[in-house]
């Protein structure tokens, strides 16, 4: 080989050499450029979640009281503790955080090592710590672990109004009742916090800290009474067992402005466990005071009569002749009792519960005058007191092809029409309040951070004149005092009202099986509160005079003497009318 061709050989290499180096420093410094330019944002992203944490600053839930403000829904601050798994991969990291955490919770190593699993993300391991051992887990400092600061809802008062008040979940968010509807209210807005931690995951004390302040929620004072829900649901529990019913409702309202001093309804379900994932449970978590509907009975010609009497149609002392049966298209319509009261007033038709004199009464409003009447009173839309779920009550109209005169009859004392609680008891309250329809409503004030809603009583529609109402006022309490040995009848007040007792009906027809019912006034001529009481289809099939009547006697003196409201000198007329005349049995 000559001194020439190797010189070229060399000469070749390392040509051949200074191009790989150069294509090397090409791709490097492309890799570069793509890591630090392109890629910059991904990285850097992937540096500060090593290097900086973050937390959800907790907001402080609203509280929820009644009337008087006392308590029924509270949040009291606690810990969650977090458990960093990428940390703690490390098996000896793992078994010493773990041995120092397990003394604080109370717990033992094992235990806390089989909760934390395996996994890099960063996993819960104890909700709702109570703040001494969370603050002892903040100052132990153990790698991996941390304590985020939340809170737990409790409810002084136990079980008091639970279909009412609600539940929240884990969040907390509102899953049910006043929690859920006003839930973004009670929330309030939660802050973050962003601080820098070491490489254990733990802040760094002189670190960088930036805090967004949570906003907390606001306080929602309701209508309802402690004392007046206390009484209310131990005597609807104790109707329930005696008469082996399958459910039922309370109600009190005030007639003046709508707001409702105590709500209860059964089935309930237990406020401090609510079982929600057993879908069999499910079911008790409505209110069924709003969402429930139900076939009024005899409590409806409460209705049926105030129009007639607005209209001038009738007044209390106009007669008509009971013949106990009214044939009407093929079908027999006859009163409760199948029995036949000859002639009788306005006032012996709401005294007795005669259905042939409600009837008479519907056939003289016509059907027009009537339909306007019942949707007047709030019966064919929700009553707008802020619950979800409110129902809107169904009946057929004129318009309705189904319809005939048997609706218009049997509409008139309160079957063949479907309504819920709220919409009756609200109805009787217009009837006894002047004539005005208000809007019922169970929240009284939310007492923000920097506000305060106090809410006004709302009148929707005046539905009757302020004479028909004292004329109703009147025949209520001729339909409690005037009758002999009424159930309802109170020693030292007046009172007023109508019992109900209605069939309940299916798709085959109607059963044996009731729904008892009573709604009362007291005092009669200046009624300081309605309450409706409602049973569930009680043993044998009896009566809203026999079931219910006697609830609202025993409930009444005790809350007017809550109320203030000095005994009265009670005069009691007697005014039977004439003794009934006995027709056969269908």
């Amino acid at each position: 080989m000559t001194t020439r061709s190797a010189s070229r050989r060399r000469t070749w290499r390392l040509r051949s050499l200074g191009v790989g180096f150069a294509l090397a420093a090409v791709i490097i410094a492309g890799r570069l450029v793509h890591l630090q330019l392109i890629q910059h944002d991904i990285y850097a992203a992937q540096a500060a979640a090593e290097h900086q944490g973050f937390r959800t600053v907790y907001s402080q839930r609203g509280a929820i009281l009644d009337r008087d403000r006392h308590p029924l829904a509270l949040s009291v601050d606690t810990y969650e503790i977090y458990i960093d798994r990428g940390i703690w991969k490390d098996r000896p990291v793992a078994l010493d955080a773990a041995d120092r955490l397990a003394p604080i919770l109370g717990v033992t190593r094992d235990e806390i090592l089989n909760a934390v699993g395996s996994g890099r993300d960063s996993t819960l391991l104890i909700r709702s710590l109570d703040l001494v051992r969370g603050k002892s887990v903040i100052e132990a400092r153990i790698p991996g672990v941390q304590a985020v600061q939340g809170s737990r809802r409790i409810y002084p008062e136990g079980n008091l109004a639970a279909a009412l008040i609600g539940f929240v979940g884990k969040d907390p968010r509102g899953l049910s009742g006043i929690e859920a509807d006003y839930d973004a209210v009670l929330a309030g807005k939660p802050g973050e916090a962003i601080f820098d931690r070491d490489s254990m995951g733990n802040e760094i004390v002189i670190g960088r800290r930036e805090v967004t302040a949570a906003r907390p929620g606001s306080d929602l004072a309701l209508t309802i009474d402690r004392d007046l829900q206390r009484w209310i649901e131990p005597a609807l529990d104790k109707a329930i067992a005696a008469y082996k019913a399958k459910g039922g409702s309370i109600i009190i309202e005030d007639p003046k402005t709508g707001a409702i001093l105590a709500m209860a309804s059964r089935p309930s379900f237990d406020l401090l466990r609510p079982e929600t994932a057993n879908g069999d449970q499910l079911d008790l978590f409505r209110n069924r005071v709003v969402t429930d509907m139900y076939e009024p009975g005899s409590v409806f010609k409460l209705i049926t009569m105030a129009a007639a009497i607005d209209k001038g149609l009738v007044n209390p002392n106009t007669t008509y002749v009971d013949s106990g049966v009214l044939n009407l298209y093929g079908q027999e319509i006859r009163n409760w009792d199948l029995m036949a009261y000859g002639t009788q007033t306005m006032t012996q038709v709401l005294q007795n519960s005669l259905n042939i004199g409600a009837a008479w009464i519907a056939d003289k409003l016509n059907p027009s005058n009537f339909y306007a009447a019942v949707a007047a009173f709030g019966f064919s839309e929700p009553t707008g007191s802020g619950l979800a779920g409110e129902a809107a009550g169904t009946y057929r109209t004129p318009t309705d092809r189904e319809w005939t005169v048997v609706d218009l009859a049997t509409n008139s004392f309160g079957q063949a029409i479907a309504v819920t609680p709220l919409q009756m008891i609200n109805a009787v309250c217009a009837i006894v309040n002047g004539g005005n329809l208000m809007r019922p409503y169970v929240v009284r004030e939310i007492d923000g951070p920097t506000s305060r809603q106090i809410t006004q009583p709302q009148v929707i529609r005046r539905v009757i004149s302020e004479k028909s109402s004292r004329t109703m006022r009147k025949m209520m309490d001729d339909t409690v005092n005037g009758k002999p040995g009424h159930a309802a009848q109170l020693r030292d007040y007046t009172a007023g009202g109508k019992s109900g007792t209605a069939n309940i009906s299916s798709s085959s027809g109607y059963s044996s099986s009731t729904i008892a019912s009573f709604v009362g006034i007291a005092p009669a001529d200046e009624p300081r509160f309605v309450m409706l009481v409602k049973i569930d289809n009680p043993a044998d099939g009896q009566s809203g005079a026999a079931v219910a009547a006697p609830i609202f006697a025993a409930l009444a003196p005790r809350i007017l003497a809550h109320l203030g409201v000095p005994p009265e000198a009670v005069l009691t007329t007697k005014t039977p009318g004439p003794p009934p005349t006995k027709v056969a049995r269908p």
